[in-house]
């Protein structure tokens, strides 16, 4: 027996079948113990298939060797690396380029599956109004306009795409308000630069471009 029920309308939970096919049949007995049974009933029990879109993913690592179509899974979701030149990117430093997380992923990798596409949009325009630079590219001068929100320290700095640190714009505590700081280009050479805007509460990058 499987069990019983003695209180109306008379139901019985079976769990953790395993798949394959099964005849049960009631039997009902009533106040003065008269009982009856049930025609059988036949009932399968199917294996519940799961598509897993990660299932043998690998996690994606900081220089991990990636080349141009390759899959991996981070923040929950899955990324297929650029071809090239961008497949290059995908090897770069995880905090420009990890999927999912780095400030220019989308540089390096394409969104398969997610389900967080409207948060990301409306993060990146938040960025967009605290770090801002003008004109981009530059040749010999571009103003970095930041917006700060809490006092505390803030720090700014410009990092090659290896993720090295090139220059520090400025370090030190500020209050709320807008502050703009001018960037020599002459000091860097022509290439593509991350602008890394730190406090507290908020880290923002954003891609700056030195030309000859």
């Amino acid at each position: 027996m499987l069990g019983s029920d003695v209180t109306s309308s008379y139901s019985f939970t079976w769990t953790n079948l395993a798949a394959g096919t099964y005849t049960i049949s009631a039997k009902g007995t009533d106040n003065s113990g008269a009982t009856a049974i049930s025609s059988d009933a036949s009932v399968k029990v199917n294996t519940v298939v799961v598509n897993n879109p990660f299932t043998g993913l690998a996690v994606y690592k900081e220089n991990g060797g990636y080349a141009a179509g390759g899959k991996v899974q981070n923040a929950g979701k899955q990324y297929q690396c650029k071809p090239y030149p961008y497949s290059g990117w995908c090897n770069g430093s995880a905090w420009a380029y990890a999927p999912g997380v780095g400030s220019y992923l989308t540089d390096a990798w394409t969104l398969i599956v997610s389900c967080s596409a409207s948060r990301e949009a409306n993060t990146t325009e938040v960025n967009e109004t605290l770090l801002t630079n003008a004109p981009n590219p530059f040749s010999s001068f571009t103003n970095l306009t930041v917006v700060v929100t809490e006092s505390g320290n803030v720090s700014v700095a410009i990092y090659n795409t290896a993720g090295l640190l090139v220059k520090t714009v400025t370090e030190e505590c500020l209050n709320p308000g807008t502050y703009e700081f001018t960037v020599d280009g002459s000091e860097l050479t022509a290439d593509l630069y991350m602008v890394k805007y730190t406090t507290a509460g908020t880290s923002i990058t954003k891609k700056i471009i030195r030309t000859q």
